[in-house]
């Protein structure tokens, strides 16, 4: 039963979306992820998830992100580009029902936590729009890495 209610997902360590107010980002506003790492000797894949509609007026979407440590020291930063359409044809990328299509970029990994305890993600949309409109959410994965050495 309980798979079922987890979704058998033994690699997810966190996972979260965040619903963007009215479908827009705007450019002041930081979604911030809480998070808790408990072995260090794991390594961990970073993963951006977005939910946009058909109507987003481009094909990328800039982001800022930052990981702090639980003293709110940043550990790691770096701005990323992920594509939502096709640049050349304009088809919306990623999975979609309807006019809503969902993506999930890795940003980092593997990646290892320096320390076990608190971390929090933040992201900060980085066009030039002052509000992105049809984007409806933003979320972030961390997973353990799979990957066999």
């Amino acid at each position: 039963m309980s798979c079922l209610i987890t979704g058998c997902d033994k690699a997810r360590v966190y996972e979260k979306n965040i619903d963007l107010a009215n479908n827009k980002w705007p450019l002041d506003s930081i979604q911030v992820y809480n998070f808790e790492i408990g072995n260090t000797l794991d390594k961990y894949n970073i993963f951006i998830n977005i939910r946009n509609g058909y109507a987003y007026k481009y094909s990328n979407l800039y982001i800022k992100y930052f990981i702090l440590d639980s003293t709110n020291t940043i550990i790691n930063s770096n701005k990323a580009e992920l594509f939502l359409m096709d640049v050349k044809t304009g088809r919306p990328l990623g999975d979609g029902i309807g006019d809503i299509y969902e993506h999930q970029f890795q940003l980092l990994g593997p990646f290892v936590f320096p320390k076990q305890g608190k971390y929090k993600i933040k992201l900060k949309q980085y066009m030039r729009d002052e509000v992105l409109d049809e984007l409806y959410s933003v979320g972030v994965r961390v997973e353990k890495d799979q990957t066999i050495n």
